[in-house]
């Protein structure tokens, strides 16, 4: 709320909040109110540990993001594929572009 308080107060454009990142079961259970708040939509990111804790939080925060006739946004890659491609970039370079390298499409697919 104090982030939306500020925006409005000191935007000179259109803005919009998302509703976090849901990680947890203890977000899900959030949704409803950050939605009812004026949240647009909700993030969950995947592939990496110390994001989303599995699955069924995924699944659930669908179920519960339908409720609010929300949108769900997901930053979608495999953290296996993320780690092999990066140990492969890393090994070998280090120069600007390493990174954008280390992941190449099929991470997202």
């Amino acid at each position: 709320m104090e982030k939306l308080r500020v925006a409005k107060r000191n935007s000179t454009v259109n803005f919009a909040l998302y509703g976090g990142e849901i990680q947890s079961e203890d977000d899900v259970a959030q949704i409803g109110k950050l939605a009812a708040a004026g949240a647009v939509g909700f993030k969950f990111i995947l592939g990496a540990s110390g994001f989303i804790k599995d699955d069924s939080v995924l699944y659930s925060g669908f179920e519960e993001i339908k409720k609010t006739n929300s949108i769900a946004v997901v930053h979608a890659e495999n953290d296996s594929l993320v780690r092999l491609f990066r140990s492969r970039i890393e090994s070998e370079r280090h120069d600007p572009f390493a990174f954008l390298d280390s992941r190449p499409q099929i991470i997202e697919e």
